[in-house]
């Protein structure tokens, strides 16, 4: 079997490399560069985390570091003696670490969906997953005409006023205690009674760093189109980021079938990308594939589309063609003085998921059964004039260590604004999709990477990061990266602190995480919130024993 297995936010992003022995690894200046990994130590990384536990961790943390860090992801890839094919239908779990005086202490605890918890008291897989797991191990007749599926609850996190919820793009968000991660409640919210029975909230907000708005979309029908692959509708939500309250909700009717899971904001503006891709829903009705399996690149189309709905007032949508190309992760946009639309983004040239329909192997999981070779990503610019409505110029940052990047993160204060800094999860190879392993630092004004680390083991990991000022009016790359790495042959898990100003010198600080996690998603940073260490673990303790 050969498989494209790319998708809309893993480690898996960046695709993987057949290869497992390791060649010569190459440092020239802050950049490090090694063309394999470690398979095996890979596929230890979706494994599922059988504990939820509270404790403390020891580690030299810096004593500016104040507040948490929480993080999301899938962790549960077996139900009874069912597997989850595909990593991305595994169940959400939310992992949070709490700093304050140089000292730190860890938590985790899975999202109590109504699927989850009637997956694990059955014992055995009671829905069908959006990636490619089945009921009752594939069979046809099991999963025919049946369209139900769980809210995962597994890509992100959103704090607000006190409020920690879970979030999963084809579903409403989960609320969360953020000091013991209990799910409250049993079912999902609304946020504040902002969407509408049928209507989702994606996993990828941004915050307005002048408002302090939080601004995130969804993508649903069209009730005016029969065929999906025709059109969609695109919800723009603004909230407050006080309380929730709604601001704005505003719908955009767009061509071609909705394949967004994330998107930029500037001041006047959300953008957004539209693949050129095709869906035929008949094979996913038939129970023959999950709806990903359903989506299929179109090769005869000559170009994909970027969409910028105004945030504010009638202006309509400006829809610009740019070359054929795909993207799952936006790295930041911006309006130039000039009248210029800047946005830069993680692109590949073709993508593809992964078909559980022709595995040789469905007793095992996907990961562990491709043989794939395809493009890595890279960070390219996109230049729009906005009077004119027409795209000036693509620019691809790059250098020999640019190529093969995903999950990028900027400073907060810098988005929708002129930024210079991008962090980015790196494989290590530079001209094949890898998992990412390390981290790079690329300048976008220059449009080349000035840094890379890379663990020294190649059965290491590390996913997304996420960038912790260190003030509010210091230099763009003035703070920290927080992150979790993961060997997965010796099954053990550090917390990394990494200064953002020389990440080539690699963590200030490792932590041992007690617990082995499995790869994570996206996550954020909530400055200054520092629950009781003793009251938390208390009241951990007592859910845990309630169960």
């Amino acid at each position: 079997m050969k498989l494209s297995f790319l998708s809309y936010s893993a480690v898996l992003a960046s695709s993987l490399s057949t290869t497992m022995s390791l060649s010569a690894t190459a440092s020239t200046n802050d950049i490090m560069i090694r063309e394999t990994f470690n398979r095996e130590a890979f596929h230890k990384g979706f494994h599922t985390v059988t504990s939820e536990e509270c404790y403390e961790i020891e580690g030299n943390f810096p004593t500016d570091l104040t507040g948490t860090f929480f993080q999301n992801g899938h962790a549960k890839f077996q139900v009874g003696d069912e597997i989850v094919v595909h990593p991305f239908d595994g169940d959400g779990m939310v992992t949070a670490v709490t700093f304050a005086n140089g000292k730190a202490w860890f938590r985790n605890r899975f999202v109590q969906t109504p699927g989850y918890v009637e997956e694990l008291t059955a014992g055995k897989v009671r829905y069908r997953g959006m990636f490619g797991t089945a009921k009752n191990k594939g069979a046809w007749w099991s999963n025919i005409f049946d369209l139900k599926t769980k809210n995962l609850a597994n890509t992100h996190v959103l704090y607000s006023n006190n409020h920690l919820y879970a979030l999963w793009e084809g579903g409403k968000p989960f609320q969360l205690r953020p000091d013991t991660l209990q799910t409250i409640g049993d079912d999902a919210v609304d946020m504040e009674g902002s969407l509408g029975p049928a209507e989702n909230y994606a996993a990828h907000y941004k915050i307005d760093p002048d408002s302090g708005n939080i601004v995130n979309f969804a993508v649903g029908q069209d009730p005016s189109v029969s065929d999906p692959s025709k059109g969609h509708m695109f919800t723009v939500y603004e909230h407050s980021g006080k309380d929730l309250k709604l601001i704005s909700k505003r719908k955009f009717a767009l061509p071609g079938f909705g394949l967004a899971h994330d998107m930029a904001i500037s001041k006047n503006y959300v953008c957004a990308f539209q693949a050129p891709v095709k869906f035929n829903v008949w094979p996913f009705v038939l129970g023959k594939k999950s709806v990903a399996e359903c989506i299929l690149s179109d090769k005869e189309a000559t170009a994909a589309k970027i969409f910028l709905l105004p945030r504010t007032g009638k202006e309509e949508v400006i829809e610009i063609e740019i070359p054929v190309a795909f993207t799952f992760h936006l790295s930041n946009a911006f309006e130039d003085k000039d009248g210029t639309f800047v946005v830069d983004a993680i692109m590949a040239d073709d993508v593809n998921f992964a078909d559980t329909e022709s595995n040789k192997y469905p007793e095992r999981p996907l990961w562990e059964t491709f043989d794939l070779s395809t493009n890595a990503y890279q960070l390219r610019r996109y230049r729009i004039d906005l009077a004119q409505r027409k795209l000036l110029s693509v620019t691809t940052m790059s250098n020999d260590a640019s190529a093969n990047v995903e999950f990028p993160v900027i400073h907060p204060n810098y988005v929708s604004k002129p930024y210079q800094y991008v962090y980015v999860g790196a494989g290590a190879s530079i001209t094949v999709g890898q998992p990412t392993q390390g981290i790079s630092k690329i300048d976008v004004q220059q449009g080349r990477t000035v840094q890379k680390w890379l663990p020294e083991s190649v059965d290491e990991f590390i996913g997304e990061v996420c960038f912790v000022p260190r003030g509010d009016d210091n230099a763009e790359d003035d703070g920290y990266l927080l992150a979790y790495k993961l060997n997965g042959i010796k099954e053990e898990t550090t917390f990394c602190v990494f200064d953002c100003q020389n990440i080539a010198k690699g963590p200030i600080c490792e932590a041992p995480i007690p617990t082995f996690l499995s790869f994570a998603l996206h996550g954020t940073f909530v400055p200054g919130y520092v629950p009781d260490f003793h009251l938390t673990k208390k009241l951990f303790d007592e859910e845990n024993n309630t169960k």
